[in-house]
């Protein structure tokens, strides 16, 4: 099993995974006065090609750190569910 505890953030914009591997780009927007988010995700390879995307909105969250969460877990979910990417 892979070692995922570490995680990249980089302020220089989008870094490409190493050949054979994938990464996960998520955004989310969220109206503090409505509650109301919306969420998008997409699996890149190292070409930075999608592999798969998704993401819906309307949905309620107390916070956009809720929805940037939110979008993360729907994300690895897909990608679970659809046996991997």
């Amino acid at each position: 099993m892979e070692d995922v505890s570490q995680v990249e953030v980089s302020a220089k914009g989008w870094r490409k995974p190493e050949f054979g591997r994938l990464i996960l780009n998520t955004d989310a927007a969220w109206q503090k006065e409505t509650k109301v988010g919306r969420v998008g995700w997409v699996f890149r390879d190292f070409a930075g090609i999608p592999k798969m995307v998704g993401g819906n909105g309307g949905e309620y969250f107390l916070s956009s750190n809720m929805a940037e969460a939110a979008t993360i877990k729907q994300g690895l979910e897909m990608s679970v569910l659809r046996g991997g990417v």
